[in-house]
């Protein structure tokens, strides 16, 4: 099931505790987003996402928690797929120096493939790092290729440091930092606090802002 690419906002680049978005389509109330992220012991990251999108048929709930080495680099992604008309979709990538293996259970289905990387792009998402380790200037960029656990595909990835720009979240003002990702034709801006959490995602039809307290 192709939910999103609403999914694909939040692993730009996280903080270490939980925060909880709420999310409209269309300008719709539509469910609800929970991210959390934390540094490993030999300098890693671990991102988990909780999505919850509410449509006019059903609700469709998303958890993925992916595992990331010092340098970025992918290392296993796990994504669980459910409905309230019983669909279930489970995905399991592991990536290797060529690629990555997938297995997708469908419940009544199991498939395994190896998928191989994109050659002489670097898949290492050093942007989840921003603020959280690593501190980039206004204008800097990283163009790698993710792994979409939707598609099954390897995406070109861009992303930008734009610079910091003023917000209002709640009633609360911020100085944020502005950050754009494009993948393809379509473009996601996030606003994030001193820390890297999302304070605010624009994805196409799809608006996310943080919780008040």
């Amino acid at each position: 099931m192709r939910v999103l690419p609403v999914a694909a906002f939040c692993l730009v680049s996280l903080g270490m505790a939980a925060t909880k978005l709420t999310l409209k389509i269309g300008g719709k109330p539509s469910g609800g987003v929970e991210t959390s992220q934390r540094l490993t012991a030999d300098g890693g990251r671990i991102v988990e996402l909780r999505l919850s999108v509410h449509t006019d048929t059903k609700v469709v709930n998303i958890h993925t928690t992916s595992i990331f080495d010092a340098k970025g680099e992918p290392v296993r992604k796990v994504q669980e797929l459910s409905s309230s008309d019983h669909e279930m979709r489970v995905v399991i990538a592991s990536f290797d120096a060529s690629g990555v293996t997938v297995v997708v259970n469908n419940g009544e289905t199991r498939e395994t493939k190896h998928i191989p990387a994109l050659k002489d792009v670097t898949r290492a998402e050093v942007t989840g790092f921003w603020w959280l380790r690593d501190h980039p200037k206004p204008g800097d960029k990283v163009v790698h290729q993710a792994f979409n656990m939707d598609s099954l595909a390897w995406d070109m990835t861009e992303t930008t440091f734009v610079g910091d720009a003023q917000i209002t979240v709640a009633g609360k003002p911020w100085t944020a930092h502005k950050v754009k990702s494009v993948v393809g034709a379509r473009e996601t801006i996030s606003y994030l606090d001193e820390t890297g959490q999302p304070l605010r995602i624009e994805a196409g039809p799809a608006l996310m802002e943080r919780k008040e307290n």
